[in-house]
């Protein structure tokens, strides 16, 4: 909302951009007062509020992403160990238990096909033939699947 009052102000500052351009340096002075005398205080306070919480958020992704702790060697091997006999109990080939784990990380097919170095198409049909042995019909199910194994 706070974007848009902005928008709708940067095409209604003919006056400030002919001080910005046309005017003296004096008159160029003048363009934050003028910008926030032409403001209500409601309007003012969205903005400041906005502003904060959109920092605010961004913050604390970005603390919840640098403070993940990284796997111990044995969790990696923990998981390495159940993708095994979760691929070995439902029959996968190689090419597909290189697919499950980036399936199961939620990545998009297109991601997978250019760290793979396959085709998207490649990697639409490994991952339907997963569904097909693991009975589960789609990404959300495999992963249940997976979990509850």
């Amino acid at each position: 909302m706070a974007i848009c009052m902005l928008l709708a102000d940067a095409t209604s500052l003919d006056p400030v951009y002919q001080m910005l351009y046309g005017g003296t340096e004096s008159e160029a002075g003048h363009v934050l007062l003028y910008y926030v005398v032409k403001r209500n205080v409601f309007e003012i306070v969205l903005i400041c509020v906005c502003t904060t919480a959109a920092v605010r958020n961004a913050s604390e992704i970005l603390a919840l992403r640098f403070s993940q702790a990284q796997p111990t060697h044995d969790e990696e091997r923990g998981s390495e160990l159940r993708l095994a006999r979760f691929s070995e109990r439902h029959a996968l080939s190689k090419r597909e238990q290189d697919i499950l784990p980036e399936l199961l990380r939620g990545d998009s097919y297109q991601k997978i096909a250019s760290e793979l170095f396959i085709s998207v198409g490649t990697v639409k049909s490994h991952a339907s033939h997963i569904y097909a042995k693991t009975r589960t019909g789609g990404r959300k199910r495999l992963i249940q699947a997976y979990w509850q194994e």
